[in-house]
């Protein structure tokens, strides 16, 4: 396996194929070189191919979530995504604690359009694994849709008049969660209300236990797409 992969990252990809195919042909459930000679199946665009190996190495090894993963990414890959969101609700359904699947699960649900069930699982996952950059980073992504598509629903002339596309909520020890999630969010082109960002204008003021942010400054979104930590 470890020459079949080096000569994978050298880019001699025919004599890495057949490297993985000669390991699996004297030791059959070697689960390893199977999943490796699916990914360079992947790589070089057999698509079919790459689903079929992944599908006979779980049904050698039925609770790999690595052949799991593999043949969600491949339907995916494939523009499947229904089919690829079958496979991964099941997959997260009987290994909650794995995180590519869940990562994989919510993206594909945020590329479908579903929202609000993408945005719940990044906020469990950030919850979960808060210094996970890709669960921080897919949650900025998964936001900047719904608030792209929620502004399409919208006349230009209502979409400009409010100030921010999203606010962010958190609790205090949050934080360093929320600055992360505001600041990917801002690279990517989407307004937020951060309150670090507006020490400036709120320092000083005494809000009674109120909102600091009045509603009609954040462009209303789909129910629960508030950024909440």
């Amino acid at each position: 396996n470890g020459l079949a992969e080096t000569l994978k990252q050298l880019g001699r990809i025919d004599e890495s194929t057949e490297v993985y195919r000669q390991a699996i042909q004297r030791f059959s459930q070697n689960a390893v070189a199977r999943a490796g000679l699916a990914e360079v199946l992947k790589a070089l665009g057999r698509l079919n191919e790459a689903e079929q190996v992944y599908r006979d190495t779980l049904r050698s090894f039925p609770f790999s979530t690595v052949a799991q993963v593999g043949i969600a990414d491949v339907l995916r890959e494939s523009g499947r995504l229904q089919d690829a969101l079958d496979v991964l609700r099941e997959t997260v359904k009987q290994s909650p604690d794995d995180l590519v699947a869940a990562i994989m699960l919510a993206d594909t649900l945020a590329r479908i359009g579903a929202a609000t069930e993408s945005i719940a699982l990044y906020r469990d996952l950030a919850v979960r694994f808060p210094s996970n950059p890709i669960v921080r980073n897919g949650l900025a992504e998964a936001l900047r849709r719904a608030a792209h598509d929620a502004g399409t629903g919208l006349p230009a002339e209502a979409a400009s008049k409010y100030r921010y596309q999203i606010a962010i909520s958190f609790a205090g020890e949050d934080r360093v969660t929320a600055s992360e999630i505001a600041e990917s969010l801002k690279a990517r082109g989407i307004s937020v209300f951060y309150d670090g960002d507006e020490k400036h204008t709120l320092w000083g003021k005494d809000f009674g236990g109120g909102p600091v942010l009045h509603r009609d400054s954040v462009r209303p979104l789909l129910p629960e797409v508030v950024a909440k930590t």
